[in-house]
């Protein structure tokens, strides 16, 4: 066996070539490198970073200086179904005070946002709340009511001089018109919200705060109907009542 530390006469110690020694000055400073950064990037990887959960974004609301009752309506996330919602009442002192919820409620199948003629958005906004109807006797409400039997419409037909409005008569007035009182329990009690109140044609129509059905709605805003019965009663045309939509939290004072 010849001695590794023995130089063979024989064959003369070459020196590297140009390519040859680039190749083990590289391989030399990638081993210094690995040595150098790897520790530095293990102890970097075992700080964890924070994970910063980003807040929702909650559109800003207006609320006439008129109004002495709002409902607030708050969706949990943009294209939710689901939402909050509570009644706050003015005092004559000039405070608020929450006087119904915050209790669960349901909003258009694709959520809060830009609403129109057979979008399914719940429009956001602030929007006055001006009349009710039902298929029940009027429960309380001061507010202007109407029970329906089967000659109550509310016309969805946007080619219609009565688009957006409740009228009477035996047939549907076309479109996608709702019969108020075979359109079963989810109008059982239902208050109007007043969005497109000048009857733009397809910018939306029949819109109201109605008794849930355990679903989505098609645009409106739906609760128990104890729940319904309850705001009804406190709701009083004199207070210039409002009901203010958003993704996010609801409305506060």
């Amino acid at each position: 066996m010849t001695n590794l530390l023995t130089r063979d006469p024989r064959h003369p110690r070459r020196r590297p070539t140009g390519l040859a020694a680039a190749r083990i000055v590289g391989s030399a400073l990638l081993v210094l490198l690995s040595m150098v950064i790897g520790p530095a990037l293990q102890a970097s990887a075992a700080v964890a970073s924070p994970v910063v959960a980003m807040p929702l974004i909650r559109p800003a609301i207006t609320v006439p200086s008129t109004a002495r009752q709002v409902v607030a309506v708050g969706a949990t996330s943009p294209g939710a179904t689901t939402a909050k919602l509570s009644l706050w009442q003015k005092g004559t002192n000039g405070r608020w005070t929450r006087t119904v919820g915050p209790v669960p409620a349901r909003v258009g199948s694709r959520g809060i946002g830009p609403a129109h003629e057979g979008s399914r958005y719940t429009p956001a906004g602030t929007f006055a709340l001006d009349q009710a109807f039902g298929r029940l006797n009027n429960p309380g409400t001061k507010l202007r009511y109407f029970k329906t039997d089967p000659l109550d419409w509310w016309n969805e037909n946007p080619l219609s001089r009565t688009y957006n409005k409740h009228i009477r008569r035996v047939n549907s007035p076309g479109g996608a018109s709702e019969n108020l009182y075979y359109s079963g329990t989810a109008y059982n009690l239902a208050v109007n919200i007043a969005y497109n109140p000048t009857n733009i044609p397809y910018k939306g129509s029949a819109f109201f705060l109605h008794v849930g059905t355990g679903h989505s709605t098609a645009g409106c805003v739906s609760i128990a109907q104890s729940t319904l019965t309850t705001i009804m009663r406190k709701l009083d045309p004199a207070q210039h009542p409002v009901i203010a939509i958003r993704n996010g939290t609801p409305w506060v004072p």
